[in-house]
């Protein structure tokens, strides 16, 4: 079903994970576009959406533009997010257990500022990220693994990061492939707004 970016979506009956066959990692035994993003050939397309029911299983879509969380126990995965808004993805501040797994998540023009925003609580595993001015943003409670960071968004005032933290505790970095432009680093971790303590 094609959803607009005002609707909710309730959750999905929880089906099991794709078990596609696919390399562990990549020639350079680091994650890669054959290790990571989305595994499904036959996607649904869909618009950008809130989740908002408490533990929504969201699979298979092909979702143009955002897809906002402000339910727990959200998990998204085997699916494509292209988008030209601020974020891929975005969970509410105080939303907590959000799970992503197996997305490609591809910035177009302009406006896309990272694929994953700097809020909530989550976990996310095998992204394929691409076009945005900055990969993943993080602010503190959150792990990223597995993932593949790439070909960002470049221009003339653009300050790229595969990796961005300006503030936050508690985090977790591990196994990923991060390439970034000579603009700026693959992970930039500053207190600009607040402690950074604990990653």
């Amino acid at each position: 079903t094609t959803t607009t970016s005002s609707t909710t979506v309730p959750p999905t009956t929880a089906a099991p994970v794709p078990t596609t066959a696919r390399p562990t990692s990549g020639p350079d035994g680091f994650p890669a576009a054959s290790t990571t993003g989305h595994l499904s050939s036959d996607l649904e397309p869909s618009a950008g959406f809130v989740v908002a029911q408490d533990g929504a299983v969201i699979e298979g879509l092909d979702v143009s533009g955002k897809i906002t969380v402000v339910a727990d126990d959200v998990t998204i995965r085997d699916s494509r997010i292209t988008t030209s808004e601020d974020y891929g993805i975005v969970v509410d501040e105080n939303a907590v257990n959000a799970r992503f797994q197996d997305l490609t998540i591809i910035g177009t023009g302009s406006g896309c500022s990272a694929g994953v925003a700097p809020t909530g609580r989550w976990t996310a595993r095998r992204l394929n990220v691409s076009g945005c001015e900055d990969g993943v943003k993080m602010h503190g409670n959150q792990t990223l693994e597995s993932s593949y960071i790439h070909s960002l968004r470049v221009g003339s005032t653009t300050h790229n990061d595969a990796i961005q933290v300006t503030s936050g505790n508690n985090g977790v970095i591990r196994n990923n492939n991060l390439i970034a432009p000579v603009q700026n680093a693959a992970i930039m971790m500053s207190s600009n707004f607040g402690s950074v303590d604990n990653w």
